[in-house]
C-alpha cells in the first residue's frame, strides 16, 4: 500500500492527523526523552513537572507542543523509598491507536530515567478491549511494547507498571 493510498484509507486516515502527529510526538518524543534531560539537569524542577502549561517554552524543531493538549494533562508526583520519584501522567482519552491514555516516569536517585505507557492498541492484535490499553514504554528512541493488555485506569496501570519498574 502507498502512502497516499494509507492516507486516504479511513482506518489509517487519522494516524496522518495534525493533531495524533503532534500527540505522538509528544508522548514519544517530548516525555521519555526532553522533559526527563530538563529535569535531570536542574532546567526544570518538581513544579514545573506536575505543571504541563509550563512546558509550552520547551519544544523543539522536532516536537511541537499543543498548549491546548498541555491544558488536558494532570501530573501526579509520588516520592519512593531511595529517593525515587515518580511522574504519573493523565492524558485526554486517545482516539487513535497508538495515543496514550496514562504514562509513568520514574527517576532514579541520580536522575535516570524509565518511561512507560498505557496506550490505545492500534488494532486488535493483543485482545485489548474496551476500557483497557497496550502496555509500553520507550528507551530513547527505540519503542518497547510488552505485550501485555491493562485496564485503562491509572489504578490498575501504576500497580501493573510497578511490578514493571520493581518498586517493591
Amino acid at each position: 500500500m502507498s502512502l497516499n493510498e494509507l492516507r486516504n484509507n479511513p482506518i489509517f486516515a487519522p494516524l496522518f492527523s495534525i493533531e495524533h502527529l503532534q500527540r505522538h510526538q509528544f508522548e514519544f518524543q517530548f516525555l521519555p526523552n526532553m522533559l526527563p534531560v530538563l529535569y535531570s539537569q536542574g532546567v526544570i524542577n518538581e513544579e514545573q513537572m506536575v505543571n504541563p502549561p509550563s512546558w509550552k517554552n520547551y519544544s523543539g524543531p522536532n516536537v511541537q507542543i499543543n498548549p491546548e493538549f498541555l491544558d488536558k494533562i494532570s501530573v501526579i508526583k509520588k516520592d519512593l523509598k531511595n529517593n525515587v520519584k515518580k511522574f504519573m501522567f493523565t492524558f485526554p482519552e486517545p482516539k487513535v491507536g497508538t495515543e496514550c491514555y496514562f504514562a509513568i516516569l520514574y527517576f532514579d536517585e541520580n536522575k535516570n530515567w524509565e518511561y512507560y505507557t498505557l496506550e490505545l492498541e492500534l488494532g486488535n492484535d493483543f485482545g485489548s478491549q474496551d476500557g483497557s490499553g497496550l502496555i509500553c514504554g520507550q528507551k530513547g528512541s527505540k519503542h518497547l511494547n510488552f505485550g501485555r493488555v491493562c485496564k485503562a485506569n491509572l489504578e490498575d496501570f501504576e500497580k501493573c507498571i510497578a511490578q514493571f519498574y520493581k518498586e517493591n
